[in-house]
């Protein structure tokens, strides 16, 4: 493995590490305002710390602002699939127990090398098995997190009653593969930063009608009292992960990969949980976090000849 591919790893690991710390602001902004007007509102802020970092970043540099047409296009296209991937999830959470919906939404980490393959990539082994381990993982993080008589694993609980929500979920998995495989294809040959701030513009610029239509735009007390977790959620987990998520998969070109890193975020979820609010957790929880990144190394062992997956 090259320099350049350990550096675009690391990247997607602390991509990882920001979108778990960032899950209790996501879910405690919730409590004053909807799915839809959060992520409007989160993309904006990370839009705007986006051009202000490309502004003076042009001023440093003594360069003029500009966003190419490819730029352009191709945030746009990964802002209008991120808008997607993050309202159906969000949607998904208000029928769908926190544990349950993580379990679903993971499911990116194999619908990534699923399409691939579908297009006529081929997949190692060792990736095929990865794949398999942190799905195992995540699943048993899920189901300790979910209300088990006695904590004890059981697939039938898992699986009984599947809901419109558990569908809506599982959109968004599917859009949160195709968001990965976007940003696979359109990083190369673009500005990591600049390509985010224009997928963050869409993202909210879209979101502006449906809140407007279907949501109750929240008021001054409302903002005030999520102030702080919109800007947790804009800056860090929008502005600063999405951005690094581009330049790791830019630097490490392979979806999946990339899918079992940010797959991490629950794993780290976990940990700040632990570390910042006090929780407590089962065995079964810290056994998913072991195999998880079993999964992570497992999926970055060199291969003895080339392949595309």
């Amino acid at each position: 493995m090259t320099k350049k591919s350990l550096l675009g790893n690391f990247l997607l690991l602390l991509t990882a590490i920001i979108w778990g710390s960032a899950f209790v602001a996501q879910r405690s902004g919730l409590d004053t305002m909807g799915p839809v007007t959060f992520n409007g509102i989160r993309s904006f802020i990370g839009a705007a710390a986006l051009l202000a970092f490309l502004l003076i970043r042009a001023a440093a540099t003594r360069s003029k602002l500009r966003f190419t047409k490819k730029e352009l296009i191709f945030g746009s296209v990964c802002g209008a699939i991120l808008f997607f991937a993050s309202t159906t999830q969000q949607m998904g959470l208000a029928t769908v127990s926190a544990g349950r919906a993580g379990f679903l939404t993971t499911l990116y980490i194999v619908l990534v090398p699923i399409i691939r393959a579908l297009g006529g990539k081929k997949l190692r082994p060792c990736v095929i098995c990865a794949v398999a381990l942190a799905m195992f993982g995540l699943a048993l993080l899920s189901v300790a997190e979910a209300d088990m008589p006695d904590g004890k694993f059981s697939l039938a609980a898992l699986f009984s009653g599947f809901s419109f929500g558990d569908v809506l979920v599982i959109i968004s998995a599917f859009c949160y593969s195709f968001h990965i495989i976007a940003v696979d294809r359109f990083a190369v040959n673009t500005d990591a930063p600049t390509l985010s701030c224009v997928q963050f513009a869409v993202c909210g610029l879209i979101s502006l009608p449906v809140f407007a239509i279907f949501e109750t735009v929240p008021d001054a007390a409302a903002l005030a009292g999520g102030w702080v977790e919109l800007l947790y959620a804009g800056v860090m987990s929008s502005g600063v992960a999405y951005t690094l998520q581009i330049a790791g998969q830019k630097l490490s070109p392979n979806p999946t990969v990339a899918s079992v890193l940010m797959s991490t975020e629950s794993v780290f979820a976990v940990i700040f949980g632990v570390l910042i609010l006090r929780e407590s957790h089962t065995l079964i929880e810290y056994l998913g976090c072991a195999l998880v990144f079993a999964a992570v190394i497992l999926v970055q062992m060199p291969s003895k000849k080339k392949t595309n997956a």
